[in-house]
């Protein structure tokens, strides 16, 4: 079967990482693959804890994984530029009603892409390009991340995280 078994928590990582590695190119395909790969270890990892909890230790994991191996920063202009904004969100506001916390981590991934505009490149695809041709442009890497947080959050809400 092509789906995706949505089995909480392990399954969905693992195989939107296999997806990912087979059907993505590019360096956004490894490291969304590094990344996907490193959540589903940390949902293996405490099985126990709730979705809620679940979700802000693999988007940690990712975002670190991301970082290490594609050795670029927050402030590079990079999709890590949405990551750790909504990761600081989700931390700062863990026990928020639900459709506060889902707002606020959207308003933090539109804002990351907002800033990236704002940004010189220092790594991804950008980097490589002329100055004059990328300012003042938001990242690309940067608004697709915040297009698959943004589904994230929508999926999560209702479902009732």
């Amino acid at each position: 079967s092509s789906g995706i078994n949505a089995e909480w928590p392990l399954r969905p990582g693992e195989q939107l990482a296999s997806i990912v590695e087979v059907h993505m190119g590019g360096s956004s395909g490894a490291l969304y693959t590094i990344g996907l790969t490193a959540a589903a270890a940390e949902a293996a990892r405490c099985p126990e804890r709730t979705q809620r909890a679940e979700v802000n230790a693999c988007l940690a994991s990712a975002a670190e994984a991301i970082t290490r191996y594609g050795k670029a920063h927050e402030g590079d202009c990079t999709m890590l530029d949405v990551l750790y904004p909504v990761l600081r969100t989700l931390e700062l506001n863990f026990s928020a009603e639900l459709p506060a916390l889902i707002a606020l981590c959207v308003q933090a991934a539109d804002t990351g892409v907002l800033k990236t505009a704002t940004l010189v490149p220092r790594a991804g695809r950008a980097s490589y390009i002329r100055k004059q041709d990328v300012e003042g442009s938001a990242d690309p890497g940067a608004v697709a991340a915040a297009v698959w947080i943004k589904a994230i959050c929508k999926t999560l809400y209702q479902g009732n995280l």
